[in-house]
């Protein structure tokens, strides 16, 4: 008689791809969180001028700031990413603008980015990881804001496929 339990296999991916992906999950659930206030506090404050502001409160791990910058219809989201960011799992080193295409009221800013990633799947040290992050930005009321959506699985897979 046959056994109706089986042991799940890794099938393509294997065990180093899944561990891959795990940590490219926490990546981009950490990269899409918002950003901060330094030089983009006003209304009158340009997209150019928030998403440094952004970037930069992220770098130097100004947390309150940060939130400040996320679009007010879904800062509850971005909570639970925040907690893991300041837990130190993966911390931004470096960033730079690759493009910014505003178009009216909402903005797709693209950012290449280095983060320092810790995660005992990853071994004792640091890894460094690159990444290329498309931010979401809406303009209310005059203020730029960065729309953080819930980290998904789903949408992970779909652009590791792409990809390939």
């Amino acid at each position: 008689m046959e056994s109706v339990w089986r042991i799940p296999q890794w099938g393509v991916m294997g065990l180093r791809g899944v561990t891959l992906s795990f940590a490219l999950m926490l990546l981009w659930s950490c990269a899409g969180v918002g950003g901060g206030v330094v030089g983009g506090r006003g209304s009158g404050a340009s997209l150019e001028q928030r998403v440094a502001a952004y970037w930069e409160a992220q770098k130097r791990e100004e947390w309150e700031a940060v939130k400040r910058m996320v679009d007010p219809e879904r800062r509850e989201a971005v909570s639970s990413v925040l907690e893991r960011r300041a837990r130190g799992e993966s911390r931004l080193k470096a960033w730079k603008v690759v493009s910014t295409v505003p178009q009216g009221d909402e903005a797709v800013v693209e950012v290449e980015a280095v983060f320092e990633v810790r995660h005992p799947l990853l071994g004792k040290d640091a890894v460094e990881m690159r990444s290329m992050v498309k931010d979401r930005w809406v303009r209310r009321s005059g203020v730029w804001y960065v729309v953080v959506e819930e980290p998904s699985l789903e949408k992970l897979l779909e652009h590791y496929r792409q990809k390939q």
